[in-house]
């Protein structure tokens, strides 16, 4: 409510008004989208993103001494715990699964794991090792939230960087960051989207068939491997992170350089179609983005761009230094 009270007193002429509305509104949420929004407000920061826009990716990769630094945090706040999460019949048998290559069937069953100790805090840290270890990033990623909202809710002091590391990833940064060099993306921005469309699971596949890390469609895979001339193209490759990585970096580069670098009509045009996009602006640049976002027709994208809006915002306070 207050980050719409600031953009009304704006829109009036009363800067100090909206200002202090605005202050409200990020006091409020300061980590969720109507917060963030306000503080962007507050800096007068645009949804346009500067040419040459570029960050180094680093590594979010786990070593003995950051597991530890995870496992210490846990044990200043979580109750003692009984039973060794090595003897659960569901990690023994998500183990088989990925013995057998059946990638789907581990996924569901170590989350079947992950529903079952997810108000034990010691069990589910064993479970965001062994999912980590097990190259299962979409899982690690929901069991270092929930070990989060944990420790939030016992009062612990802030987790510590490595787990932030684990839920919000820089999985395949390699790739990212030479791909988003080439073509003058944010690679932050490309992490919030991919955190948001797979959650860094490479083997994710969509109900309406949507495939990969980046959620590309067949379809649209098959144009973007044309544009690119690459031959020999099969949805099956969308599979494989180099790829995926490769197309998502090139469709969100056309969607940016179409709506003049603004990212917020780009990833409306990602998630919606940039048909769509057409048609809700009239084929105009966006005037208001607050008016835009608030009154998309669809559900889906204004979620869509809360999220990636909360990812993005989460990415540059972790891994941009000022």
């Amino acid at each position: 409510l207050h980050t719409w009270l600031g953009l009304a007193a704006a829109k009036h002429g009363d800067r100090a008004a909206a200002e202090d509305h605005w202050q409200h509104a990020r006091a409020a949420s300061p980590t969720y989208y109507y917060g963030l929004r306000a503080r962007d407000l507050l800096a007068g920061s645009s949804p346009v993103l500067p040419a040459g826009t570029n960050a180094s990716v680093p590594s979010t990769a786990m070593d003995a001494a950051a597991w530890q630094e995870v496992a210490d945090w846990v044990a200043s706040w979580a109750p003692a715990e009984s039973g060794d999460l090595g003897d659960h019949p569901l990690l023994r048998r998500g183990r088989a699964y990925l013995a057998l290559g059946w990638h789907g069937e581990a996924v569901a069953t170590y989350r079947a794991l992950l529903d079952a100790v997810k108000d034990s805090p010691r069990q589910l840290l064993a479970l965001t090792r062994a999912s980590d270890e097990a190259g299962l990033h979409a899982v690690t990623l929901s069991c270092a939230n929930r070990l989060r909202t944990l420790g939030r809710s016992a009062g612990a002091a802030e987790a510590p960087d490595a787990l932030w590391g684990l839920s919000y990833p820089t999985t395949y940064g390699h790739l990212v960051a030479e791909e988003c060099r080439s073509r003058d993306v944010d690679p932050l921005l490309f992490l919030a989207l991919t955190r948001q469309e797979s959650g860094f699971d490479a083997q994710a596949v969509s109900y309406a068939g949507a495939t990969g890390l980046t959620q590309v469609m067949p379809a649209t895979g098959a144009d973007i491997a044309r544009a690119l001339g690459e031959s020999g193209y099969t949805p099956a490759l969308l599979t494989r992170p180099v790829v995926s990585v490769r197309y998502g970096v090139y469709y969100l580069a056309m969607l940016l350089d179409r709506y003049d670098r603004d990212w917020i009509a780009a990833l409306v045009g990602y998630n919606a179609g940039p048909g769509n996009v057409g048609r809700w602006t009239n084929n105009q640049p966006i005037a208001d983005h607050d008016l835009f976002y608030e009154t998309l027709p669809l559900q889906q994208p204004q979620d869509y761009i809360r999220l990636i809006y909360q990812n993005y915002s989460t990415y540059v306070a972790l891994y941009r230094t000022p």
